[in-house]
């Protein structure tokens, strides 16, 4: 009978058992074959070999979980044999275990003995490979390799005589928190694996980590060191991350037989932060400054965060006085959180104004005494928190991921996710309708940090001390009070949105690209957004429908150059209507006339209908003020003090008769999605500032 959970007894079970906790089955080749997806199968202690019954290779299938003694890293639990495994890539090879997508191996001990063999074989997907031990591979206790995501968290790799883990294709993931000792190579990539390396101890091996071909590792927090050989070797086009300046790499990389670092390759090596003496290096190898504190492995204060997968999320906050942990010295990262502990971070985090319309923070249920008043007051002020109808608090009630998420994006003030980034979460369907806007601009902004599965979400979940570290470090990032932080588990929003090939370097990327984000223009079929084109008045009309599709302000007016049958005709007299734009006096709209920046202000400002300005005091700002038609002067001044205007290159130049392009469009029309409290503000040295304007 199929079932969730299957128990595994090599030495009191009987296949022909349930697979009960009291009538286990003896063999994980029978659980297998039992198993559905979803299914965890239990082993116990004991050895599951060939001459047990076991048919190897044993191929885990998609979302399987194979558990053992996790605790021990599978000390007792021991899976040792070989079967021919036919790869699609690499045909038939000799392996113990091949992983499907989303199938998981925690807690046992892998041997193969078998002549070039391989303890586990992955080849797609994502997989979990936790708390094991790997012993007497003849070729590598891991392959990773295809497109597969491998998550190697806190593992041993004991005298094995190849590779301890070989990376290739375009394999990725996470090697973490594991112990590489007596192995040939630790950690071996080849063509364009792209892992990210942190916490490991990778010592007494022939070589630490071998880095080859067009890999581009990510190494952080690791300590290499007394290997025979070298610590790293850097060969063929490899181009490893060894720190940024403003994310130095805090690795201990010392004491190899000869060479800590050798570089073979014709490009210059990068290191930032680092315990690596230049003297011990081999090859081209370039010693840059961090920028910010360098953090190395082993400083996390507390003793029960060693290895969680939060780990480096509370080590930067605790780093930087944000967090704090129990005076028995813990942290609890997986106890849950209470509404009001959460106002004591929110507290300690964040000095932010109040916004408009924030709540009074006087609660029936908060007595003047209680320890969190204060926190609760602030956070409630700064706009993060807010009561509930009875006038109540609930301080110690739990508080669950979706509130913390919701909480985060309203009091950082992000607007405008494009909902096609909620297709990263599998569970979306649970996200609440009234949620969707703020979990799309969490997500949009790389606020979401999910654990064990990135395409888990768990809105509904109550939220743990860990996964509240993590989701408050990003905040910080997006408050641009930290600096980023490298996670397999932080959602990226890029494979949902909107990307143009023509715009990467180009000055007005970042207002494109949010407006595109938010679902309001698209570019062209060939991927392009033809930036710098420039604007004519039926494209303008279209725009301005798109993003703003005004209400209907004023009757329509027919334009004799417009048919009814003309690509833009709805969108002009959408704009007409709306009082963004007129026509001209002998009641034609002239759609293939360009336009200037002075006509895009004019209809911005009209559109919107800006409040009037002191005209002088705002135009004085522009060094070519004076080329400023009569007519419009007072809607540019409007424009100015609404922080309407962008100018690019130089701020102080407004170029009002210059042709306007459709990257200058975009820029005005964002910054009037700012001014309506639509879109999240946009830091660029090219927007006009009125209160600085003053000030110069």
């Amino acid at each position: 009978m199929l079932q969730p959970l299957l128990y595994v007894n090599p030495e009191l079970g009987d296949d022909e058992n349930s697979g009960s906790a009291h009538a286990p089955l003896k063999t994980i080749s029978t659980a297998i074959k039992r198993s559905t997806s979803d299914c965890v199968i239990h082993l116990a202690s004991g050895h599951y070999t060939r001459k047990g019954g076991e048919l190897f290779p044993l191929i885990l299938p998609s979302g399987v979980q194979l558990i053992g003694d996790i605790a021990s890293q599978g000390d007792g639990v021991i899976i040792r044999g070989s079967g021919i495994y036919n790869s699609d890539r690499l045909k038939a090879q000799n392996v113990a275990i091949a992983m499907a997508p989303d199938s998981a191996l925690k807690g046992v001990t892998v041997i193969n003995l078998e002549r070039k063999s391989t303890g586990v074989w992955i080849e797609a997907g994502r997989v979990e490979i936790e708390n094991n031990c790997f012993q007497h591979c003849r070729r590598e206790a891991i392959f990773a390799a295809g497109t597969s995501k491998a998550l190697i968290f806190d593992n041993l790799f004991l005298d094995n005589k190849g590779n301890a883990i070989f990376m290739a294709n375009n394999a990725k993931g996470e090697i973490c928190h594991n112990q590489f000792q007596g192995n040939q190579y630790a950690i071996a990539l080849n063509e364009s694996a792209a892992p990210f390396i942190a916490h490991n101890r990778i010592a007494q091996n022939q070589v630490g980590v071998f880095i080859a071909k067009q890999t581009r590792p990510v190494l952080r927090r690791n300590i290499i060191e007394l290997n025979q050989e070298f610590g790293i070797v850097i060969s063929g086009n490899a181009q490893p991350d060894l720190g940024l300046t403003q994310d130095p790499a805090g690795n201990i990389i010392r004491q190899n037989m000869e060479a800590d670092l050798r570089n073979k390759t014709d490009e210059v090596v990068i290191s930032v932060g680092n315990d690596l003496n230049p003297v011990t290096t081999a090859g081209m190898v370039e010693f840059a400054a961090a920028a910010v504190p360098v953090t190395k492995m082993g400083m996390t204060p507390f003793r029960d965060v060693l290895s969680h997968w939060a780990e480096p999320f509370i080590q930067v906050l605790v780093e930087n006085d944000y967090l704090q942990g129990f005076p028995d010295g813990t942290f609890r990262p997986d106890a849950p959180l209470t509404r009001a502990e959460y106002a004591a971070l929110l507290a300690r985090c964040f000095d932010l104004p109040r916004p408009l319309g924030a709540q009074d923070a006087e609660f029936e249920d908060i007595d003047d005494g209680f320890w969190g008043k204060g926190a609760i007051a602030k956070a409630v002020t700064m706009g993060f928190l807010i009561g509930y109808p009875d006038d109540t608090f609930r301080p110690q009630a739990p508080l669950t991921r979706l509130q913390a998420i919701i909480s985060l994006a309203k009091g950082l003030g992000l607007k405008g996710g494009n909902p096609k980034v909620l297709q990263a979460y599998g569970d979306r369907p649970l996200i609440p309708s009234y949620a969707l806007n703020a979990v799309a601009a969490a997500t949009q902004n790389s606020l979401i940090v999910n654990y064990p599965k990135q395409s888990r979400l768990q809105p509904l979940h109550d939220i743990t001390r860990g996964e509240m570290a993590a989701l408050l470090h990003q905040a910080l990032v997006v408050n641009q009070k930290l600096p980023r932080l490298h996670s397999e588990h932080i959602v990226d929003p890029l494979p949902y949105l909107p990307t143009f090939s023509d715009v990467t370097f180009h000055w007005a990327r970042p207002f494109i690209t949010a407006i595109a984000n938010l679902g309001l223009v698209q570019g062209y079929e060939d991927g392009s957004f033809h930036p710098d084109a420039l604007l004519k008045r039926a494209e303008f009309a279209s725009l301005l429908s798109d993003i703003f599709a005004p209400p209907p302000v004023r009757p329509a007016s027919i334009f004799f150059d417009v048919p009814s049958d003309f690509w833009a005709a709805n969108a002009i007299q959408q704009v007409y209507r709306g009082g963004f734009v007129s026509g001209f006096p002998d009641q034609t709209f002239h759609p293939h006339q360009g336009l200037r920046r002075v006509h895009v202000i004019l209809a911005l400002a009209n559109g919107l209908n800006l409040p009037s300005a002191k005209i002088d005091e705002s135009l004085n700002y522009y060094l070519d003020a004076d080329e400023i038609p009569d007519y419009a002067r007072q809607a540019v001044a409007a424009a100015t003090q609404a922080n309407l205007i962008v100018n690019y290159p130089d701020p102080k130049i407004l170029n009002p008769n210059d042709e306007a392009t459709r990257a200058e469009a975009i820029a005005l029309c964002y910054q009037a999605l700012v001014y309506l409290d639509q879109a999240t503000e946009i830091a660029s040295s090219a927007i006009v500032r009125f209160i600085s304007a003053l000030s110069d």
